[in-house]
């Protein structure tokens, strides 16, 4: 009955890893955002993984000898191996900054574009924030997982398992303040954006000229924006953390199997899991509420606009302002600042993730043996 249940969700998985697993490359030029081909090898290697964990059920079903001693020995190391692949891969494109300086030079004014505009974005003001944030962080990560030490080992209070699922805890809360951190950093800035040109429209006297300038501006904020959902978005997070969670574990598994202390139990997988989940809905929460904040902003502008509109005399530039509103409307923006409107692809993908690493860490559960 298991192994159907498994069976009946495969397709599901493959699409995931197909879809969800994806890390990507960016055209500085045009601001496209492509499938890396690395990502192929990434598929091949989780098909490869679930051959070897199919092979492992079929053996136990069929009772030949040594298939599960066997792939019991091989399983895990090659689990968590694939997850050292996956990590490195979200990783790897985090690490390329590069990619991120193309909008933040943007958001910083010093486009060749937005030469004669005289945006100053205060980078250092924001920079302080983000440091006093990691510190915090840092500080309080620090004295509960050394308190919790403590505790554990003069009183002997609490299980290894309550204290395992307590420091992946922490090291998940603390994982989600480095990236809430950095969702930060870039909405301030993007706001910055907006109050700048906001104050542009009421001072500027040229209006004229204003409108082409300021049209150009909103489009590039938008590519922008996209471009922060394909690095910061859920598929890229949620894979992420997950995966930290995962090597996590198998150290800490690793570290208590040569002492014989303990070893995987479902209650503690159900936790874990439950964790995950509980760390993705937080993710989701902040950004629908980044989200409501952007689009506010909007309908400042758009309001801006229309007064634009009303106190211009010259149909070329009533035309312009159609025109650019027209091109905004027709841009299949997906997200905004980051963040994302609730739509069944993305609904799919999630349920898809939560699905496969439930699956995922059954299966290892099951691999391991009960009797050592």
């Amino acid at each position: 009955m298991f192994s159907l249940a498994l069976d009946s969700i495969q397709p599901l998985l493959i699409l995931t890893k197909l879809f969800g697993f994806s890390f990507f490359t960016l055209d500085e030029d045009t601001f496209e955002v492509k499938f890396a081909k690395v990502d192929v090898l990434c598929v091949l290697f989780n098909l490869v993984i679930e051959g070897i964990i199919h092979i492992n059920y079929w053996g136990a079903y069929f009772y030949l000898p040594n298939t599960s001693e066997i792939v019991n020995i091989v399983l895990p190391s090659v689990a968590y191996l694939n997850c050292c692949v996956l990590l490195f891969s979200k990783v790897w494109l985090f690490c390329n900054r590069h990619k991120i300086k193309v909008f933040l030079r943007l958001l910083c004014g010093i486009d060749s574009d937005f030469e004669n505009l005289n945006f100053k974005f205060d980078y250092k003001k924001q920079r302080h924030f983000v440091i006093k944030l990691m510190v915090l962080v840092i500080f309080i990560w620090t004295v509960l997982s050394l308190s919790t030490l403590i505790f554990h080992s003069y009183y002997h209070y609490m299980e290894v398992k309550t204290y395992n699922c307590f420091i992946l805890f922490m090291w998940a809360f603390f994982l989600n303040m480095v990236l809430i951190s950095q969702f930060l950093v870039f909405i301030f800035a993007i706001r910055d954006r907006f109050i700048a040109i906001n104050h542009m429209i009421r001072s500027q006297g040229a209006k004229q000229k204003l409108i082409v300038q300021l049209a150009e501006i909103r489009i590039k904020l938008f590519k922008t924006c996209t471009l922060i959902n394909e690095v910061f978005s859920p598929t890229m997070i949620y894979p992420l953390a997950m995966n930290v969670c995962l090597v996590c574990l198998f150290i800490f598994n690793t570290f208590v199997s040569f002492k014989d202390i303990w070893r995987n139990e479902i209650l503690f997988i159900a936790s874990a899991s439950c964790l995950k989940l509980h760390q993705t809905v937080s993710i989701v929460c902040l950004m629908w509420v980044c989200e409501a904040t952007l689009k506010e902003d909007q309908k400042i502008l758009y309001n801006l606009f229309e007064n634009l509109v009303k106190t211009q005399e010259c149909e070329k530039s009533q035309k312009q302002i159609l025109q650019f509103t027209h091109q905004i409307s027709n841009m299949k923006i997906k997200f905004s600042c980051g963040l994302f409107e609730f739509n069944w692809r993305l609904c799919f993908q999630m349920i898809s993730a939560v699905a496969m690493y439930f699956f995922i860490l059954i299966q290892l559960e099951n691999a391991i043996p009960k009797n050592v």
